[in-house]
């Protein structure tokens, strides 16, 4: 969860960005955090 949270400090790289949406969908419960990231 670590690795996926830090993956935020190069959020604006879109092929960062890519890797970390496949992380965050295989962890469901993580979801809401990543809504409130992007929003």
């Amino acid at each position: 969860m670590q690795a996926t949270i830090k993956g935020f400090n190069t959020f604006i790289t879109p092929a960062i960005l890519d890797e970390e949406m496949a992380d965050f969908l295989d962890l469901s419960d993580n979801i809401p955090l990543y809504i409130a990231a992007i929003g």
